[in-house]
C-alpha cells in the first residue's frame, strides 16, 4: 500500500508542477482532445469546490482520513486489491494535503468536457482517489459475500 501510495502522490505533485510551470496560473487553455483539455485552477475548498475558503478544514479532514485509511488497512484483512486500492485512495489524499499545505489551495488543470458541458476541474490525486473507491467497494462486497457464505454453511 505505500508503495502506491508514495508512487500516486508523487506521480500527482509532477505532473501538477509541469502543468502549473507550462501552463501558468492563468485561464491559459490547452486542447488535447475534442474532450479533454488542459487548464489550470486553484481549488480552495472541497471536492466539487465546495466550501471554499476553508483550507484549514480540509487540511484536517484530509489528516483524518489519512489516518483511518492506515488503521482500516492495519486492522483488516483485506487481500492485495484492497491494499491497492487503500494506497490510490491515500496517495491522491498526501498529493492534495501537500498542496493545501505549500500553497493554501489545490492545484487542478483536467477539464474533461462534452460538447459545452463540463466536468470539474481535476487533478491526478483526484483520479487516483476516484479510482481507488472502485476496486476498495469489490473488496468490501467480496468480504461481505465470502461472509454470507460462510454463516449460511454454519
Amino acid at each position: 500500500m505505500l508503495a502506491v501510495a508514495a508512487a500516486g502522490a508523487t506521480l500527482d505533485l509532477i505532473t501538477k508542477h509541469v502543468a502549473f510551470d507550462r501552463l501558468g496560473t492563468g485561464p491559459n487553455l490547452v486542447v488535447v482532445c475534442p474532450v479533454l483539455n488542459l487548464t489550470c485552477s486553484k481549488n480552495e475548498g472541497g471536492v466539487f469546490g465546495l466550501g471554499q475558503g476553508r483550507s484549514g478544514l480540509f487540511v484536517f479532514l484530509s489528516l483524518g482520513a489519512m489516518a483511518a485509511i492506515c488503521w482500516l488497512l492495519l486492522k483488516s484483512d483485506m487481500g492485495w486489491l484492497g491494499a491497492a486500492a487503500l494506497g490510490l485512495i491515500l496517495g491522491g489524499a498526501i498529493g492534495n494535503l501537500y498542496d493545501r499545505i505549500a500553497f493554501g489551495y489545490v492545484r487542478d488543470f483536467i477539464d474533461f468536457h462534452i460538447g459545452n458541458w463540463h466536468w470539474y476541474t481535476f487533478n491526478v490525486a483526484d483520479a487516483l482517489i476516484t479510482i481507488g473507491i472502485v476496486p476498495m467497494m469489490l473488496e468490501v462486497l467480496w468480504q461481505e459475500k465470502g461472509a454470507t457464505a460462510a454463516g449460511k454453511e454454519a
